[in-house]
């Protein structure tokens, strides 16, 4: 498990990675006369790169199928649950009867669809918490500036099953809860699309890709030390111990970068 959930769309994300896309790995045939991945800058993070990405778009098809299914038929019991979206995705047979899928798939569904908010929750996490921005450390609420106006973040967004509750709350700035929208991880961030020269005025990456490295960085945070389960954290506990989460990196003007360069100075500011 990369991190410890406390929303059901979260359970459902990290279920389908357990089950789906942690299970994928790299094979070379003789043939092609490779054995290892040492060609690619950062082996590592480019197999938890593809094994995200396709958790992500299982996740996304999962939670849409969800969603309509609670919609029409909410009391439809778990087993049901999960035929009818293993049969929409065309999952592996082994979800046909998983009663466990369709009890968090149930769950995530019903909070997409019902997306409800408790504003007198919101407003006491607000009230309760640093007056910072936990992705660039904006203080909230200058006058000056209405971008860095106070928000409540859901850290696992409402529509994507991540309920309106304490430990899933957080504040951020205007500007940065309106710019990451649904991303759930650094996955989802510009990774194959980075290839950028900084210029001597200009020594950070854009923010599409600021953005994405401080997901990165809480959820590296989150997942611990490899091999201790005990140390793995919620994503908010990881937010609160690296706020703020976009890093301040120490980079090269007039080179150009891809993005696992870019992930990987972020990794050695932690």
């Amino acid at each position: 498990m990369l991190w410890l959930p406390v929303t059901p769309g979260e359970q459902l994300f990290l279920y389908l990675f357990e089950r789906l896309g942690h299970k994928l790995s790299f094979q070379w045939t003789t043939e092609a006369g490779i054995d290892s991945m040492d060609f690619l800058f950062n082996p590592v993070r480019f197999q938890e790169f593809t094994q995200l990405s396709v958790s992500l778009e299982v996740f996304l098809r999962a939670i849409r199928s969800a969603r309509a299914i609670y919609a029409q038929a909410p009391n439809t019991n778990p087993s049901d649950f999960a035929r009818t979206i293993r049969r929409d995705l065309d999952l592996p047979s082994t979800f046909t009867n998983d009663k466990n899928f369709g009890e968090i798939a149930k769950r995530a569904g019903r909070v997409a669809h019902e997306v409800a908010r408790d504003t007198g929750l919101e407003k006491s996490v607000l009230r309760a918490e640093r007056k910072q921005c936990y992705l660039c450390g904006e203080k909230l609420d200058q006058a000056h500036n209405p971008r860095s106006k106070s928000s409540i973040e859901h850290i696992w967004p409402l529509s994507l099953g991540g309920e309106t509750v304490e430990s899933n709350l957080i504040p951020a700035c205007k500007d940065c809860n309106d710019k990451r929208q649904h991303m759930v991880t650094w996955a989802w961030g510009p990774v194959q699309s980075t290839f950028e020269e900084l210029t001597t005025s200009d020594t950070n990456p854009n923010g599409a890709v600021r953005l994405s490295l401080g997901l990165g960085k809480i959820m590296l945070k989150a997942q611990g030390i490899e091999g201790k389960p005990n140390t793995k954290t919620t994503l908010k506990e990881a937010a609160q111990h690296v706020w703020p989460a976009i890093p301040g990196l120490k980079l090269k003007t007039k080179h150009s970068y891809i993005y696992f360069e870019y992930f990987q100075e972020m990794e050695n500011t932690l």
